[in-house]
């Protein structure tokens, strides 16, 4: 199971950036806000899907939650795609000649964006339990999670030093 995680959250982080300089900034800026709007949209509906319908029983109610997460963005993921090409169609922008550029960053936040989601939701699913342990452990997790200021890059460069010097926990 951490092996899953660990290599869907490397294909998101790498996939994104690189359609974002093969196709450009608008694809996959349209793409980002189809999985902006889709990471909100599980973020929202997973708590009233757990109440009426708890895919495991006498677990805590963050977990799941965290499954119906994973269960509604995942599939709403692969949406994002088809839906925004769709809508670059109509927003034919051009950057010129930053457009690789551009697309490459675009790529990346929404690369972050799509990890956060779906890594909180595998920390919710897992909590209270020797995944969750691992999962922290993951390099990716627990750098990802990381870099959301100033602050954060700084404790990013901190962590990975100390990984470097102190190997697996």
């Amino acid at each position: 199971m951490i092996l899953f995680i660990d290599i869907t959250a490397w294909v998101i982080l790498l996939s994104l950036p690189l359609f974002g300089i093969r196709r450009g900034s608008t694809a996959v800026l349209c793409i980002g806000i189809y999985v902006l709007v889709f990471s909100i949209l599980s973020a929202v509906a997973a708590p009233i899907l757990a109440n009426s319908l708890p895919p495991l029983a006498g677990v805590k109610d963050e977990v799941n939650i965290g499954w119906w997460q994973l269960v509604l963005f995942l599939p709403l993921l692969a949406l994002s795609f088809p839906l925004g090409l769709y809508m670059n169609r109509f927003l034919v922008y051009t950057f010129e000649p930053f457009e690789e550029i551009l697309g490459l960053l675009i790529g990346l936040a929404v690369g972050f964006v799509a990890i956060r989601t779906l890594l909180a939701a595998v920390s919710m699913c897992a909590s209270a339990s020797d995944l969750h342990l691992a999962v922290n452990q993951l390099f990716l997790v627990r750098q990802t999670v990381a870099l959301d200021s100033l602050h954060g890059m700084q404790q990013w460069f901190s962590n990975l030093s100390r990984a470097t010097e102190l190997g697996p926990p």
